[in-house]
């Protein structure tokens, strides 16, 4: 057995008590002292140190002592009782900060409430609530690749409306982040929208005291040129220090008094607590400042506004040889009137809270937690066997029996398919499915053997072999035959329209293969993404909508209007009606084995439908570029667009909508997105003079041409949309870049092969 464990079995056999983390105990010494996990008392940390290092094995005595300081398990880590003086930051904690690359920032001059330079803070975080009106109440820094640091009155009462954390943000109304400097367009990758896995806020929150909490993320953020963790004093040197002026940034409410769109930063001047208490006296402040706060503000108007609670005050400073930037507050308290003259803001002293901080980030596996001691007793398991298998009623209101996680299946399945990154919905599904806990403590699920829970789809990468075309060499060599056959056996891409441009409402039945893509939302059923019908099986979309927050649950087809149960029209006299959509579930969801979302290359995938689609007017396939005389098309050709995305005036239609757009220049996308669009296969198409473009929830829809198609005119897909702007705003101009089909057409005929 190795020694860690063994010391851990000597300290969670025994009784628990009744403590929890930081209150207060009494150690053998008869001190007052703190619960505290055993890495971050000092004189226990080295006892077990030596212990290792020796390999001797520990005394009774040792052991009872130990035991007599144990005072809780919490969070599966083992806790004792500890002289205050004698504390230490927690080494796990202090590692898992110290070994990343943090607060690398771009120089920018900050003076009053300035726009923020491109990915010149990219430990942002915006917390997005689940409010129409007002979705973004809170801001927050990233301290990890797993934790971001905010205010408690941020979470406290509100867990359940936060959906998730968008990092690598700029500008709140737009995908792609560009800035013009002189002749270039510099673009930011898109913002990453993680889940939450748990929530902590400090145990003593009330009020302006202890206002700090920690977002642990559902799964690993990998740094990127516009996302990177913030620096924390983990340096006793950085913690003594006190500046005379910090900076300060968020999307809150400027000093005219409107919401900023777009990240602002500005420098704000350092106040001394009893002066900050006086000035703020006025404006109803009857709470004791101490040193768990840090003042700065009451200059020029500016300061911190509703809007930026959470966020981050901090300053440049040496940090371990290097200039870094260091947080050393969150923003806490505010007065009514934001910015106004003379008044500064209160935040938590990050430094105050490094402890807490140290003790309670950690780095491991990202299942749901279950806080549940070791038990190694013949009588404990005994006990725990009379407990498992009651009868009890899942979250759906079904049948279940109370189990341990391990022994559920859904959700071991459930595992595999997210790697242990389980959206937010399954998170709270699972927390819901929480049996009442026995006498002995153990956390059971209520688990159904044959759940109707979204049922856990299949993933694979895709049949490896030509990944791509190469158009050295002859077309159709390179095409799976049986693929093949499938695609040219079938009645594609019938024109039903009228194909009128401009972003009209399209006709009924006139484009029968387009998709919607169905993910379990926080509020239900939603429709996140598009896709198009290519065989009586298969939904070809973009990759990335297989890897965003929400588990994809199915496929719709045959959709005109989503606000209707029937979708009719009326045509002259007579009032001409569809039959109804039907949803599809998900067998299988096959991505390209070399997409890479950061990179933005191959962003391509198939749907497999768990059953056959039988054909009709308003559900039919689309035609893809299978012969070689319609491989390839040219700059300055027409082409058509659809979907259910965001018209113009940024609100979502419920009508299947449509325009005409131009292929461009590759060159025209490179410039617009920073990427060699040719060499990662994207197909460049857009409105120069109006803007039309498809938007973002048409992501994964398709770039289709009326044109000849083994000697008649048919619709044929040329591109899924891949990169484009969040809203089909009229004078924006920036192109959409499109996966280009052709170049898939090896892959997609080696996959769609039963």
């Amino acid at each position: 057995m190795r020694k860690e464990y063994r010391i851990f079995i000597i300290l969670s056999l025994i009784s628990q008590g009744l403590c929890e983390y930081g209150s207060p105990c009494t150690t053998t010494d008869n001190v007052a002292g703190i619960c505290v996990p055993v890495k971050s008392c000092k004189p226990a940390f080295d006892f077990f140190a030596q212990l290792r290092e020796s390999g001797r094995v520990i005394t009774f005595s040792e052991r009872e002592e130990i035991q007599s300081l144990h005072c809780g398990t919490f969070r599966g880590v083992a806790h004792i009782c500890c002289d205050p003086s004698k504390l230490q930051l927690n080494p796990d904690g202090v590692s898992l900060l110290e070994k990343q690359k943090c607060g690398i920032y771009l120089t920018n001059r900050v003076t009053y409430g300035y726009e923020a330079k491109l990915m010149g803070y990219p430990w942002m975080a915006l917390l997005v609530y689940d409010d129409e009106r007002d979705p973004y109440k809170c801001g927050g820094s990233l301290i990890s690749e797993q934790h971001v640091l905010t205010a408690a009155h941020c979470v406290r009462g509100r867990e359940s409306s936060i959906m998730y954390v968008r990092l690598g943000e700029h500008r709140k109304s737009t995908a792609i982040d560009c800035v013009k400097l002189g002749p270039k367009t510099t673009c930011a990758p898109e913002p990453l929208e993680v889940g939450i896995q748990d929530f902590i806020l400090h145990e003593n929150y009330r009020s302006v005291y202890n206002d700090i909490a920690l977002l642990r993320l559902e799964r690993k953020v990998a740094p990127d040129v516009h996302i990177k963790p913030i620096c924390l004093p983990i340096y006793e040197n950085l913690r003594s220090l006190e500046h005379e002026q910090y900076v300060i940034s968020g999307w809150g409410r400027t000093e005219t008094g409107a919401s900023s769109d777009v990240l602002r930063v500005a420098i704000v001047p350092h106040v001394d607590v009893a002066t900050c208490q006086n000035y703020l006296r006025p404006f109803g402040l009857t709470y004791q400042l101490n040193s768990t706060h840090i003042c700065a503000g009451a200059k020029n108007l500016v300061d911190t506004c509703k809007g930026d609670s959470g966020g981050p005050l901090g300053y440049t400073d040496i940090y371990n040889g290097s200039s870094r930037f260091v947080q050393y507050g969150v923003v806490s308290v505010g007065v009514s009137n934001c910015g106004e003259r003379n008044v500064p803001g209160i935040y938590a002293n990050v430094s105050h809270y490094m402890q807490w901080i140290t003790d309670h980030i950690h780095e491991d596996d990202t299942s749901p937690k279950t806080t549940v001691a070791p038990r190694e007793s013949p009588e404990t398991t005994e006990i725990n066997s009379r407990s498992l298998e009651e009868p009890c009623l899942t979250p759906l209101n079904s049948s279940g029996f109370c189990v341990p996680y391990s022994k559920c299946s859904l959700f071991q399945q459930w595992d595999i398919k997210y790697g242990g990154n389980l959206p937010p919905t399954i998170q709270e599904y699972i927390k819901r499915a929480q049996c009442p806990k026995t006498d002995d403590n153990l956390i059971l699920y209520c688990c159904e053997p044959e759940t109707i829970v979204t049922a856990p789809i299949k993933e694979r990468s895709g049949n490896g072999l030509n990944l791509y075309l190469n158009p050295m060499q002859d077309f159709h060599s390179q095409l799976n035959v049986e693929g093949f056959d499938i695609l040219s056996g079938q009645r594609c891409g019938t024109d039903n329209g009228n194909r009128i441009a401009g972003g009209n409402i399209t006709m009924l039945a006139e484009f029968p293969w387009m998709a919607l893509l169905i993910y379990q939302g926080p509020s239900g059923e939603e429709f996140r993404c598009g896709g198009s019908l290519i065989t009586s099986r298969y939904v070809l979309t973009a990759a990335h909508c297989l890897r965003i927050a929400y588990p994809l649950i199915g496929v719709r087809l045959g959709e005109y209007n989503t606000s209707t149960e029937e979708d009719c029209m009326k045509m002259g006299p007579k009032l001409k009606c569809n039959p109804p959509a039907e949803n599809f579930g998900v067998e299988t969801t096959i991505l390209h084995p070399e997409y890479n979302r950061r990179e933005r290359v191959n962003d391509i995938a198939l749907i497999k439908l768990d059953r056959n689609v039988e054909f009709k007017k308003h559900i039919e396939p689309i035609c893809l570029p299978i012969y070689s005389n319609i491989v390839w098309t040219q700059t300055d050709d027409d082409f058509l667009i659809a979907g259910w995305g965001y018209m113009e005036d940024g609100h979502a239609s419920d009508v299947l909508l449509k325009a005409q757009i131009k292929q461009l220049p590759i060159n025209k996308c490179s410039e617009a997105y920073s990427i060699d669009a040719s060499k990662f296969r994207y197909l460049c198409a857009g409105d120069e003079e109006l803007g039309r473009d498809t938007c973002r929830g048409d992501s994964g829809g398709p770039l289709i041409q009326f044109a000849p198609y083994n000697n008649r005119r048919r619709f044929i897909q040329y591109g899924v949309v891949a990169i484009g702007r969040n809203a089909c705003k009229l004078t924006s101009t920036l192109p959409g870049a499109y996966t280009h089909v052709s170049y898939y057409m090896p892959w997609i005929t080696n996959n769609i092969v039963n």
